[in-house]
């Protein structure tokens, strides 16, 4: 009977960490698809934004933000990636 129990518990901790690790994978493949279409049309709207900004220093704010966007636009994905598996990482 012992030895049925430490089955169980063994079973339900592979079951455990294969759910983990499919949910992380899917979270993952969402974030690669999502991310450029996140960001490119944050993009898009901080221009717009810019345009119609009243005054010059307005403006300049929104265009730089815009900017640092598309500077930042790779990195961005990879860095939600690599929270992702950190966060699962304290999960298992």
């Amino acid at each position: 009977m012992a030895q049925n129990n430490r089955s169980n518990t063994s079973n339900s901790k592979g079951n455990k960490q294969e759910i983990l690790s499919n949910c992380q994978n899917i979270l993952v493949r969402f974030c690669r698809t999502q991310a450029n279409a996140y960001i490119t049309a944050s993009s898009e709207h901080l221009f717009q934004q810019a345009e119609l900004a009243n005054g010059n220093e307005n403006q300049r704010q929104l265009f730089e933000a815009r900017q640092s966007l598309q500077e930042q636009h790779e990195a961005l994905p990879q860095q939600l990636e690599a929270a992702i598996a950190k966060r699962f990482l304290f999960n298992t």
